[in-house]
């Protein structure tokens, strides 16, 4: 373009009107108005710095903006959850892991018996009512069954004895015939039985599997089969006890044979 070119004025306002200060300047920011920033604003902004949290102190603790940690020996007894009643702390989910509310069932399975040198449980006795517990953490019967009547029981057909029967009295009243009377497999040490004969009939007294017996006459004399007591006229009667490792006759009327 060439020569004088004319511009037309805004319609209703001259040009420096329409400024806030009513020149031409371009105008300065403020917080009403767009503009220039003025040089004390830029002073001011280059006074700003990063911004850095405070460190937490208390319960929680923390530096600067790093990670917030609870404080040692911080949560007490009173700001941890509530629990039952009668329960435990403890774990019984197999691996590491959160800390569970335990039962009184639970935290007694988690606790060991007690052995000959540590503290600890009792193990379950089995029931009964005369059982003495020993230090080598097993349940017994006293020798003669613990006070008391010893129980009587007329075995009619052959029968093992249990642990429990120590020191009753065993007969084969009432049989029709030969009879056998097993031991138990795994006793305690001084468990007993009466054993007499009072049918018509032998009665036969048997060890358990692996075990045997030992009797008077000769103490070196060992039997792992059955002993026989005799039929005559006479009672025939034999008690028997377990020493820890056989059946030893401890008492015997009138005569047994040893199984062939």
């Amino acid at each position: 373009m060439s020569g004088n070119s004319v511009f037309p004025t805004p319609v209703g306002a001259s040009h420096g009107a329409t400024h806030t200060n009513g020149t031409d300047d371009i105008q300065d920011a403020t917080a009403a108005q767009k503009g220039v920033a003025t040089a004390a604003q830029i002073t001011k902004l280059d006074g700003l710095s990063n911004y850095t949290h405070p460190n937490h102190t208390g319960d929680v603790t923390s530096v600067a903006d790093g990670a917030q940690t609870i404080a040692a020996n911080a949560v007490t007894l009173a700001k941890m959850a509530d629990i039952a009643t009668q329960t435990f702390l403890g774990r019984t989910t197999a691996a590491t892991g959160d800390p569970e509310a335990l039962t009184l069932l639970q935290a007694t399975a988690l606790l060991n018996v007690f052995t000959s040198s540590l503290k600890g449980l009792a193990p379950a006795s089995g029931g009964g009512t005369t059982k003495f517990l020993r230090a080598d953490v097993t349940w017994a019967v006293p020798p003669g069954g613990g006070g008391g009547s010893p129980t009587y029981e007329a075995h009619t057909s052959s029968d093992t004895l249990t642990e429990g029967e120590t020191g009753s009295i065993h007969s084969n009243k009432g049989a029709s015939g030969i009879i056998t009377l097993t031991l138990p497999a795994s006793p305690a040490t001084n468990v007993s039985y009466l054993i007499i004969r009072e049918a018509a009939f032998a009665l036969r007294v048997a060890p358990n599997t692996g075990q045997n017996f030992q009797y008077s006459g000769s103490l070196a004399t060992t039997v792992t089969k059955y002993l026989e007591i005799d039929v005559d006229d006479d009672l025939g009667l034999m008690e028997v006890l377990w020493n820890g490792s056989k059946w030893v006759v401890i008492r015997e009327l009138d005569s047994f044979n040893e199984e062939a």
